[in-house]
This record gives C-alpha cells, sequence and structure tokens, in this order.
C-alpha cells in the first residue's frame, strides 16, 4: 500500500490521529501533532512531519493496532519518498 497523492496521504494522517484522540494515545499524539499542525507542504515541513511519524514509530506497536500500526509505517515510507524526490 502507497498512498497516491498529498491528499491521500494527509487523509491517513488525519484519521489516524483521530483514532488516536479517541483513544486517548497521548505519547504517540505528542510526536505527531506539531509537525501535522504545523506542515506547510515545503520540504522543511515534510522534514518535521517525517520526524514526528519516526518519533510515533519509536514509542513501539504495542498500545497500537496492527492496522495503526501499519499505516504509520506506510506514512512514515511516503514521507521518505516525499523528501528524497525533492
Amino acid at each position: 500500500m502507497s498512498f497516491e497523492s498529498n491528499e491521500d496521504f494527509m487523509g491517513a494522517l488525519t484519521s489516524l490521529i483521530h483514532e488516536w484522540c479517541e483513544r486517548r494515545r497521548l505519547s504517540h499524539l505528542a510526536k505527531i501533532l506539531p509537525s501535522y499542525v504545523g506542515f506547510n507542504g515545503l520540504t522543511d515541513g515534510w522534514s518535521d512531519l517525517r520526524d514526528g511519524l519516526k518519533g510515533a514509530i519509536g514509542l513501539g506497536a504495542d498500545s497500537l493496532t496492527p492496522g495503526e500500526w501499519d499505516v504509520l509505517q506506510q506514512l512514515n515510507r511516503d514521507a521518505d519518498k516525499a523528501l528524497s524526490s525533492r
């Protein structure tokens, strides 16, 4: 699975954030929200977002569902691709 567009990517990330809010995954939210809210679509924004995703991954999969973990991993891979293509 790979996201076809920036809109698909951001839609998946927004859904993941909403799921984390509902389940009170505060540690994961703390890693990703600063870069999500400040995302500007430029290279520095993608870099910050990738760092936030890596921070959330660094917390491990224990408190996430397998589906959330898979989406998080794919978001990270696609953020890396977005940066390497710039």
